[in-house]
């Protein structure tokens, strides 16, 4: 459904420019805002495929309310322990690595770069299938895994993509696997676009490894990632650039509902 809701005005920081008409939400699978004071990490997708709740997210630590994001919104993962976990099902999220894995990531983040560590995952490790969103010493180390020690996908970014830590950027990842060229697409703040190809590898049709982890390796309790995440969307859809530069909102950030 295209719900229509007022997008809030953010003390300090100005209002946020209200859209025209209400957001597109076709093939909104989760859509977590990081806005709650307690408890899990709701998925707000009211979309016809959204995951319910089922795509919760329960952490352990984490600091509520870290208003530093454009809409005011947020939470932040202490690098040391804290963690989340969305659900328990391994399949949720396998139209993020499988045959036909056509998607969307987008977040508000200030990420704190550093040796393997992680955004979001459900794979890790050389027999993994899924998907890794993380970071290295230098730059992203994104790539999705056929459980046969074999990368799909593979995505380092160059100066433009260096994760930051001292200021809030608009994240957007995409990936389509029958596109015939730049099959991985990368944006921050809606420019610095870098792209990638996919390799000769077969995807896995299986089921993830893990199911969705939020900071840290899913498999182990290593990688602990430094960060604060606010309005993360995930869709199983391409999507526009238009539709990109509209929840970028000239850097103020945009509510989907």
């Amino acid at each position: 459904p295209w719900i229509a809701k007022p997008v809030p005005f953010n003390i300090g920081q100005g209002a946020a420019a209200a859209a025209s008409e209400p957001f597109d939400d076709t093939g909104l699978k989760a859509y977590w805002k990081f806005n709650e004071s307690s408890g899990d990490i709701i998925n707000q997708s009211e979309s016809s495929v959204d995951l319910g709740s089922s795509a919760d997210i329960q952490v352990t630590g984490v600091t509520y309310e870290d208003g530093g994001s454009p809409l005011g919104t947020g939470v932040s993962f202490d690098g040391t322990d804290d963690f989340g976990v969305a659900g328990s099902s391994l399949s949720n999220f396998n139209f993020l690595h499988n045959s036909t894995a056509a998607w969307t990531i987008c977040m508000w983040a200030q990420l704190t770069k550093g040796d393997d560590r992680y955004i979001m995952s459900t794979s890790e490790g050389g027999t993994g299938i899924g998907l890794k969103l993380g970071m290295n010493t230098t730059d992203f180390r994104i790539y999705t895994q056929n459980g046969s020690d074999e990368l799909i996908a593979s995505f380092s970014g160059t100066s433009g993509f260096i994760p930051n830590a001292s200021s809030w950027y608009f994240y957007c990842f995409t990936f389509g696997d029958s596109l015939s060229s730049e099959n991985f697409k990368a944006t921050r703040n809606d420019a610095n676009l870098e792209s990638s190809g996919i390799s000769a590898n077969t995807p896995s049709n299986s089921n993830a490894t893990d199911p969705m982890t939020f900071g840290k390796r899913p498999d182990l309790n290593i990688g602990y990632t430094k960060m604060a995440l606010a309005e993360v969307s995930v869709w199983d859809k391409i999507m526009s650039d238009e539709d990109i530069t509209t929840l970028y909102n000239s850097g103020n950030g945009l509510d989907i509902y």
